[in-house]
C-alpha cells in the first residue's frame, strides 16, 4: 500500500505540472498494485479529461465512484477533502453525460 500510495502522489505531482503522460504512468502502476486507489480513480479520471480523453476520463470517473461508494460501509476516521471534491466532480460529469 505505501508503494501505491508513492506511485499515486507521483501521479497527482506529474498532473499538477501538466505532465500528464507522467502522471498516467505513475497513475496507473498504483492502480496495478491498490484497485481499490479511490484517489488515483479521480486523478487519473482529471488527467484523462486534461488530454482531451472524455470516453476514458468518465471510465475512471465510475471506476473512482465505484470505489468509493465502496468503501462507505467502511470505518473512516478522516476522509480527504479533496476526495469529497472529486466524488461530486464524478456524480457531475456522469450526470452531464447521461443527459446528452
Amino acid at each position: 500500500m505505501v508503494l501505491a500510495s508513492l506511485y499515486k502522489n507521483l501521479g497527482w505531482a506529474y498532473y499538477q505540472k501538466n505532465l500528464y503522460s507522467q502522471a498516467e504512468i505513475m497513475l496507473l502502476k498504483a492502480l496495478d498494485l491498490d484497485h481499490q486507489s479511490v484517489a488515483a480513480y479521480y486523478l487519473l479520471a482529471q488527467v484523462k479529461s486534461a488530454q482531451g480523453n472524455k470516453k476514458e476520463a468518465l471510465k475512471y470517473w465510475q471506476e473512482g465512484l465505484n470505489c468509493s461508494v465502496g468503501k462507505a460501509g467502511l470505518s473512516e476516521p478522516w476522509k480527504w477533502p479533496e476526495i469529497e471534491h472529486w466524488e461530486l466532480e464524478a456524480r457531475r460529469q456522469l450526470q452531464i453525460e447521461s443527459n446528452s
